[in-house]
């Protein structure tokens, strides 16, 4: 009779005094656990709170919470508290692959792509580009890349970015950088910092200034083809130069001309040699050129 009953006992200790050799699959009522307790056959032999699931068990059941948990696996498993759910596992899969979560990261798979979070001392750090169709972000720190189509920030520290968008925000601080073709603060070329353009240089309207191999230009420039004028204004190393002396193309200098620490005007012909220095004479008379006068006089008529 005994062996067909299910047993009664006020304590643990009570049972496993009265009843020290159970068998395998014998059940008992333990008023201390206020549960019905089976014994588990071999090799892992004990009293469990389980009579329907061999390697369940719950191994508490109070007002802090309840555990279930798997022999099999060290006993980990879940508990539930009245304000929790945690899980104690070595990896814990959502949704079929979903979401999982292990010890060296969550990793998330909604759509095509898998993404891997994860920390270091400092930094959530993701294993995969992050892109937002906007938001709002009060300070950016980087030493990666950046690709983002719209980044509204109060301030931003980076190293490199690449954008398809719009960058807005109060301050953007960097020691160099590429903007459209424009390279900021280029240390190498320009010492302490600077500012480089493309090959089209700075454009303002219908002012071009650029530079090449044979100086600084400063030219009118068609803001829609692109064509440059014929007239510049032309810097270079020990020159200035103001041309070129296109037929119908004047040179007008306002409101006077000073030369200073000079003998006068120097004269070169066609080809580019020296003729003559021009002088302070002035010549109110007929064509200077029918006079035989010297290239380089000044001829008021």
């Amino acid at each position: 009779m005994q062996e067909r009953l299910i047993l009664r006992y006020q304590t643990t200790a009570l049972r496993n005094t009265a009843f020290p050799s159970p068998g395998a699959g014998h059940v008992t009522y333990n008023d201390e656990t206020r549960s019905l307790e089976m014994w588990r056959a071999a090799p892992t032999s004990a009293w469990v709170r389980s009579l329907m699931f061999q390697y369940m068990t719950s191994n508490k059941d109070d007002a802090t919470g309840v555990n279930i948990s798997h022999t099999g696996a060290a006993g980990k498993g879940i508990q539930l508290t009245p304000t929790a759910l945690l899980v104690d596992a070595p990896s814990t899969n959502f949704l079929n692959g979903v979401s999982v979560i292990d010890a060296t990261g969550i990793t998330v798979k909604v759509g095509a792509k898998t993404a891997k979070l994860s920390t270091d001392a400092a930094n959530l750090v993701s294993d995969s580009p992050i892109k937002a169709p906007s938001g709002v972000i009060d300070a950016i720190t980087a030493t990666g890349a950046i690709s983002a189509g719209s980044i509204s920030a109060a301030a931003a520290t980076l190293t490199n970015i690449t954008m398809s968008g719009t960058l807005s925000g109060g301050i953007l601080n960097g020691a160099s950088g590429v903007i459209g073709g424009v390279q900021v603060g280029n240390a190498s070329a320009f010492g302490s910092g600077g500012v480089r353009a493309d090959a089209q240089g700075f454009v303002s309207g219908n002012g071009s200034f650029r530079g090449d191999s044979t100086g600084a230009i400063m030219q009118w420039r068609n803001p829609s083809g692109g064509a440059y004028g014929s007239q510049y204004l032309q810097t270079q190393q020990d020159n200035i130069i103001a041309g070129p002396t296109n037929a119908g193309s004047s040179f007008y200098m306002y409101p006077f001309l000073r030369i200073m620490q000079g003998r006068g005007v120097p004269w070169h012909n066609a080809a580019g040699t020296h003729v003559a220095w021009i002088a302070p004479t002035i010549y109110s008379g007929g064509d200077p050129g029918a006079g035989n006068y010297p290239d380089g006089t000044i001829w008021i008529s």
